[in-house]
């Protein structure tokens, strides 16, 4: 289920389907089993994609806590108009 939301793009959605197939399949099969190996892979490929899509929005807003302020604004908008 968490590679189906992934696909669609929704990783953030992901990662708690992960997780839960994860602790299913390490009581199943155990923690070194390869299938539980690729799954952890899996929802590690997800955890980053979310963090670094966070960094990007945190990086888009000019701001580490989101706040909109005048020099943020004209940082971001310095040598994009010629």
């Amino acid at each position: 289920m968490g590679a189906l939301v992934c696909k669609k793009g929704r990783d953030e959605e992901a990662v708690p389907l992960f997780k839960r197939a994860l602790g299913i399949r390490e009581k199943a099969l155990g923690p070194a089993h390869p299938d539980t190996n690729t799954l952890r892979s899996d929802l590690e490929d997800a955890e980053r994609k979310v963090a670094q899509m966070a960094l990007r929005t945190d990086q888009g807003m000019g701001s580490s806590v989101g706040e909109d302020t005048a020099e943020s604004r004209s940082s971001g908008a310095q040598g994009t108009v010629k």
